[in-house]
């Protein structure tokens, strides 16, 4: 058997969690059909481990003027049978079964998995036509890509109906939403874990707003990134000072920050993050390791 044989057959079955003690909380406006995932078990220990992912991206993802950026080229071959084989796995987790911070993890690292999978193999230059905006997606965004629970979901649905549904009181979870472009947050490297989302968001926070040209005084007046204006009615209460005071948090030099009195925010840059293919080809599942043999990090600890 193929390592990548062996890498696809034990993900989709170690990844496949009980469902015990899962509880319901609350979604006020949440769609009927995705009520299934605002269940959650709070007493659980089950944890995902993501290495064999945090592998894979480590080999097409190279840091550049500060950002991460991605070799989608290279990913052609094992690359893409590779992420589909991951995405896959991680369709058949009984999400209900995990605490809200794997489930946080998971839904992150999903929806950013797919983003990565619409561009493997390819060499983007702008992804304006397939993100568009949230108030009205493109069709990326509004496609089905993969169902979880019996339920068929796109990046919008995960975006929307999920993950704002469910965590619109932490705003740092914009920094985890990756928009397949310069203009938002950077990719990590590292998939998020529930054991450490929280610290994970807040760190690509700092980053992404003390990044060159994204937050800045311009002539007495605070710019921002188009994203805060995007995310504002969810994650802001559709306040600009709520939105002043989350940047004064983050922003190195608070100070100018938190006394502005207003905010414009910037056009999206829609640039693509995907870099000319380098020589090495990672065309083979010997390019990398894939996990030493086992599903996504052997499966789920307790």
């Amino acid at each position: 058997m193929t390592r990548k044989a062996i890498i696809s057959a034990a993900l989709c079955a170690a990844m496949t969690l009980g469902a015990a003690n899962a509880q319901t909380t609350a979604a006020s406006d949440q769609n009927a059909a995705f009520s299934v995932f605002a269940q959650h078990a709070p007493d659980s220990k089950q944890a995902i481990d993501y290495d064999p992912i945090d592998e894979l991206l480590g080999a097409f993802i190279e840091k550049q003027r500060g950002r991460n950026r991605i070799y989608f080229t290279n990913m052609a071959g094992s690359g893409v049978q590779l992420i589909n084989a991951y995405i896959q796995g991680m369709s058949n987790v009984n999400v209900a079964a995990l605490n809200r911070d794997e489930q946080l993890a998971y839904w992150l690292n999903l929806r950013n998995l797919l983003i990565i999978r619409a561009y493997a193999g390819q060499n983007p230059r702008s992804v304006s036509g397939d993100r568009g905006t949230v108030a009205s997606p493109g069709p990326l965004w509004t496609k089905e890509q993969t169902t979880v629970a019996g339920q068929p979901v796109s990046l919008h649905d995960i975006e929307v109906n999920i993950i704002a549904a469910n965590w619109s009181d932490k705003p740092d979870v914009i920094y985890g939403l990756y928009q397949g472009a310069i203009g938002g947050p950077s990719l990590p490297k590292e998939t998020f874990r529930g054991a450490s989302v929280h610290t994970q968001l807040s760190e690509l926070g700092k980053d992404y707003v003390n990044a060159r040209r994204n937050v800045r005084i311009k002539s007495g007046a605070l710019e921002a990134p188009a994203i805060y204006e995007w995310y504002k009615p969810v994650f802001f209460d559709n306040n600009d000072q709520s939105v002043i005071a989350h940047l004064a948090k983050h922003k190195k030099k608070a100070g100018a920050v938190s006394g502005a009195q207003s905010i414009a925010y910037k056009d999206f840059n829609y640039r693509s993050d995907a870099i000319e293919p380098r020589r090495q080809q990672f065309n083979n599942p010997g390019a990398f390791s894939g996990g030493g043999g086992g599903g996504v990090g052997g499966g789920v600890g307790s």
